[in-house]
């Protein structure tokens, strides 16, 4: 094997060894633990049982298809005997909104979906001013058909014995701050939607949740929806109707370092079965004395982090939080979505990626330069 080819050799193997680091970045993340939810949609094939027109499964082999029904949900409530849904089909190059027409049944299919492109159904039904919505899994090349079901409660101003079954709060030190994520798992054991009677203003309202001193860049998913919530004098508000069962609330928010620590109060709106704070494991800055440390590491987003746990927190108790030791100058960012671990592979594959760089310059540059300026008689 001549010289060039050893060195051409080199360089290619040194080439697949970056790529296949590079590539393990997929390999090594890991999924975030799963949190509670909330029952998903059933798969289209169970209705096929619900004494449809014979024909109606072969239809729905052609395109995308989705069966829609709308259920009462309260034991003795109005059933449901038509009306309009809208149904949002939006996705990675797609976003359609479709007006459809329920039959006396509250049944309605959807066929012929075009699956260039695969989307998430999201299906509202609106009734006496509140919008219930159900949302169905991605539709495209592997499930193309499906079945949902929206769910109707009859409204009641009447407060059930609502409770916070679970609370999460994960925190991470950025520079000048803290950044929150914040997951409420509530529960209305009652079979009716709660929404109080209207204030003075004239709004009517469910949960209400006291937020941290100069909070700031909030954001909310779940049942939080920008649409239907107020921030005022630091205390958000929905004003959607608390549906019965399980459901989530989540937040996200930034509060800003003073004298490089961030100090925040928790108030329980309701009884909290139990409240658990999530930091990175490196991170030693927590000072609280409502809440116990935790032997045990946590593997949440892709990070491993310290627990600090309190259970059977009685409704208006307040939990006070102190961060200290906040970062000068890192850059955190990161942990926001995906959490750092996750580019660990990224960054050796920089790192072998630089190392072949300079080899290859060795190589390919430096010795055949010396070589063409070297001594004929040598």
């Amino acid at each position: 094997m001549s010289a060039m080819v050893r060195k051409r050799f080199v360089v290619l193997a040194l080439a697949a060894l970056a790529c296949s680091v590079w590539r393990s970045d997929v390999s090594l993340a890991q999924p975030a633990p799963a949190e509670p939810t909330v029952p998903v949609p059933a798969d289209a094939d169970e209705y096929a049982g619900h004494n449809h027109p014979p024909d109606m499964m072969q239809r729905m082999s052609d395109g995308g298809s989705i069966a829609i029904e709308v259920v009462q949900g309260t034991p003795g409530g109005r059933p449901v005997t038509g009306g309009e849904v809208t149904v949002h089909l939006g996705g990675s190059g797609q976003h359609e909104t479709l007006e459809v027409e329920l039959d006396e049944h509250g049944v309605v299919l959807l066929e012929g979906l075009s699956l260039a492109a695969r989307f998430e159904p999201r299906v509202t039904f609106v009734r006496d001013g509140i919008s219930f919505d159900a949302f169905g899994e991605t539709v495209g090349p592997g499930r193309t058909h499906q079945k949902i079901t929206v769910t109707v409660y009859e409204i009641t101003d009447q407060e059930p014995e609502w409770s916070i079954s679970m609370q999460h709060l994960l925190a991470w030190p950025i520079p000048g701050g803290m950044y929150f994520q914040q997951m409420m798992v509530v529960e209305n054991p009652s079979d009716r939607a709660w929404l109080a009677l209207a204030g003075a203003d004239g709004i009517r309202r469910s949960l209400s949740l006291d937020l941290p001193e100069g909070y700031q860049d909030l954001q909310m998913s779940g049942d939080f929806h920008g649409c239907c919530s107020s921030q005022i004098e630091g205390r958000l508000t929905s004003h959607r109707p608390m549906m019965p069962g399980f459901r989530r609330y989540r937040l996200h928010y930034i509060v800003p370092a003073k004298d490089n620590q961030v100090d925040i109060e928790l108030v329980a709106p309701a009884p909290v079965g139990s409240m658990i704070l999530f930091v990175p494991y490196q991170y030693l800055g927590v000072r609280t004395k409502d809440l116990a440390q935790q032997e045990n590491l946590y593997n949440v987003h892709e990070d491993t982090m310290t627990g600090y746990i309190a259970k059977g927190i009685p409704a208006g108790k307040r939990l006070a939080l102190t961060f200290a030791d906040l970062p000068d100058a890192q850059d955190h960012a990161g942990h926001k979505v995906e959490g750092g671990s996750a580019n660990v592979p990224k960054i050796l594959a920089a790192i072998v990626g630089g190392i072949m760089l300079i080899v290859c310059v060795v190589i390919l540059v430096i010795k055949p330069a010396k070589k063409a300026n070297a001594d004929p008689a040598e």
